[in-house]
């Protein structure tokens, strides 16, 4: 079941990107070859690759670095979107207090807060970290709490009828009726996870893939710059696939009934 769970996705439709993604890269060489465009406006795909095989800076240091942010800001946003969807799904009171300020704090703009993060914390990782962990709230905030709340009134009165506590309830059906809410909310989370990294490293950093990308741009260096949104690209991914797998394995009563009805393609 499980090896055929994590099999179901790589289909035809995958081999057919590939190909195609072969023949674009093919088709930017030999375009961009014969037209004889300048490597500072746009860059060949050989160009791109020889910096990615021959660095002229340790751009796989500098990824991890970056790496290590977004990992490090999605889990603590994780935990805490979880757990606070959880007791605002306790508690209407909690809910209607907290709200408000959850919501304020999203929609105030993170380019805005980011210097104040690194006046507050200095230039470590600390305002990368917080800031990642800033834009990966709120989704998997709200997508787990809606989850929370998607039960059937008929459901709830058959529990509580069967004198189950609200807590007995949260635990046993509020919580694996919202896994599809919370892997839904964990997507979208690691790909602005992503984003927040790489938000303050552009604004001030010295390592990382910001830091490499204002690098690139002040010496006109455009295979740097592609070679480093290649790679946080493949990074960002990688990391929504991890997510995928493990939504396969922890819900296949969810995910596998969506593909056998033609919900999903593939």
């Amino acid at each position: 079941m499980i090896l055929a769970t994590l099999s179901r996705p790589f289909t035809k439709t995958n081999l057919y990107a590939v190909i195609i993604f072969v023949i674009v890269i093919v088709g930017l060489q030999v375009l961009l070859t014969a037209l004889k465009v300048p490597s500072y406006l746009l860059p060949t795909p050989s160009e791109v690759g020889y910096v990615l095989v021959n660095p002229p800076v340790n751009i796989f240091a500098n990824l991890a670095v970056t790496l290590y942010e977004i990992v490090v800001g999605f889990v603590i946003a994780l935990v805490l979107a979880t757990g606070l969807a959880v007791i605002t799904g306790l508690s209407d009171f909690i809910r209607r207090v907290l709200y408000p300020y959850v919501l304020m704090v999203h929609l105030a703009p993170k380019v805005a807060i980011a210097p104040l993060l690194i006046i507050w914390f200095g230039f470590g990782l600390e305002p990368k970290i917080i800031m990642t962990f800033l834009i990966a709230f709120f989704p998997m905030f709200i997508d787990t709490a809606t989850g929370l709340n998607a039960i059937q009134p008929d459901t709830l009165n058959v529990v509580r009828a069967l004198g189950f506590t609200k807590w007995q309830i949260m635990q046993k059906v509020r919580i694996p009726n919202a896994l599809p809410f919370i892997f839904s909310g964990m997507k979208t989370g690691i790909t602005l996870a992503v984003v927040g990294a790489v938000i303050v490293e552009l604004i001030s950093s010295n390592i990382g893939v910001g830091y490499l990308l204002l690098q690139g741009m002040i010496g006109s260096d455009t295979p740097l710059i592609f070679a480093m949104l290649i790679l946080i690209s493949i990074v960002g991914m990688a990391l929504f696939a991890v997510i995928v797998i493990a939504e396969n394995l922890a819900i296949p009563w969810y995910i596998l009934p969506r593909k056998q009805y033609g919900r999903e393609e593939g």
